[in-house]
C-alpha cells in the first residue's frame, strides 16, 4: 500500500466525503500527520483502519460524542454504549413506523378524494355522532388537530353566514356543541369539497347545493372531513363532504 495517502484517496476508498474527513480531524476523532512541504493531511495505514471503524459506527448512527470515546473506551463501556445505541435505534424505528403509517393514511385520503371526484353525490352514512367548535386557545386541541387531522371538520349550516371549524371531541368548556346526531337513519350524500386554504367561505358550498337541488334534493347541514391540502389553481383544503338530505322530490 502506498504511504501516506491523500484525503482524496481516502475519500474514494471509504466512500466518505472529504468534508466529513476534515470534520473528524477537527474534532480529534483521528490522529493525522501533516506533510512537511505543503502541510496537507496525510493518512497512514493505521489511520485508514481507524477511519474504517469510524465509518462503521457512523453507519449505526452512533453520536459523535460516543465516537470520540472509541480511542480509549473499555470493552464494558463499549457494550454500554452499544446498548444505549440499540435503545435509540428502537425508538427511531418506532418513530419511522408511525411516520410511515401517517403517510399511508394521507395517501388513502388523497385516493378517497379522487374517488369522490370520479363518483360524486353518492349516498353514504356519516361517520361521526357529534361536533364541537374548535378551541384555538387550547394546546391539547392543537395536538389532536396535528396528530389526527381526519378529526378536523368543517361545518356549514344554511342558517349561518359562514362555515365553522370543528372537531369530534371537546377539549375545554370553550368548545361549544355545534351539532349532535338526532336521527341515525338520516340520509347523507358525499361530494368533493375544496375550500380556500384555512379560509372557507359560504361560496365554497353553494355550487354543490345548486347541483343537488337540480337533482331534486332539499339540502340541510353540510359537513366536511379534512383529507389534505394541496394546490389546484390556488392553495386549497380538500374535504370529504357530507350533505344532509331533507327531502327528495324525484329520482336521480
Amino acid at each position: 500500500m502506498k504511504q501516506p495517502l491523500s484525503i482524496g484517496e481516502i475519500s474514494q476508498l471509504l466512500n466518505v466525503p472529504k468534508s466529513t474527513l476534515r470534520y473528524w480531524d477537527s474534532e480529534n476523532l483521528i490522529d493525522l500527520t501533516r506533510n512537511d512541504v505543503n502541510n496537507y493531511r496525510e493518512y497512514s495505514r493505521h489511520t485508514l483502519i481507524a477511519l474504517s471503524d469510524m465509518v462503521y459506527y457512523r453507519s449505526l448512527n452512533m453520536p459523535l460524542k460516543e465516537m470520540k470515546r472509541l480511542k480509549a473506551v473499555t470493552p464494558k463501556d463499549l457494550k454500554d454504549s452499544l446498548i444505549a445505541l440499540d435503545k435509540n435505534l428502537e425508538n427511531e424505528i418506532d418513530r419511522l413506523l408511525k411516520s410511515k403509517a401517517e403517510l399511508k393514511k394521507r395517501m388513502i385520503n388523497i385516493n378517497t378524494y379522487m374517488e369522490i371526484v370520479n363518483r360524486p353525490y353518492q349516498q353514504e352514512a356519516i361517520d361521526f355522532k357529534v361536533l364541537y367548535s374548535f378551541d384555538y386557545q387550547n394546546p391539547e386541541a392543537w395536538s389532536e388537530c396535528i396528530s389526527d387531522q381526519y378529526e378536523n371538520l368543517i361545518y356549514y349550516d344554511n342558517d349561518t353566514s359562514c362555515p365553522q371549524i370543528g372537531m369530534t371531541k371537546a377539549f375545554s368548556t370553550k368548545s361549544r356543541l355545534l351539532w349532535k346526531e338526532k336521527d341515525k337513519n338520516q340520509s347523507y350524500i358525499t361530494f368533493p369539497l375544496a375550500v380556500g386554504y384555512g379560509n372557507p367561505t359560504r361560496e365554497d358550498f353553494l355550487p354543490h347545493i345548486d347541483i343537488l337541488k337540480s337533482m331534486g334534493y332539499e339540502t340541510g347541514k353540510i359537513f366536511g372531513r379534512y383529507l389534505f391540502s394541496a394546490f389546484d389553481k390556488k392553495h386549497c383544503d380538500f374535504y370529504k363532504g357530507f350533505v344532509e338530505i331533507i327531502d327528495k322530490n324525484n329520482g336521480i
